[in-house]
């Protein structure tokens, strides 16, 4: 395993119409950030969209951290 690759748990594998499945845990946290969709379902965001908001997030992370 490379730097590039992260580390997961396999929690289940089956195989369906020749193709292998695998549910896995990720080890390491992962921060997801989505939108509201259409009929209020959840979508993450386009890369372009991360690339905008993320930055605002972590200063805003930041900044809550200074405080406490």
């Amino acid at each position: 395993m490379d730097d590039t690759e992260e580390e997961v748990e396999i929690l289940v594998s089956f195989e369906e119409e020749g193709r292998e499945y695998h549910l896995v845990r990720l080890l390491d946290p992962v921060l997801l950030v989505g939108k509201i969709g259409n009929e209020n379902t959840r979508i993450l965001l386009t890369p372009e969209e991360s690339d905008v908001v993320m930055p605002q997030l972590e200063r805003m992370f930041m900044s809550n951290q200074d405080g406490m």
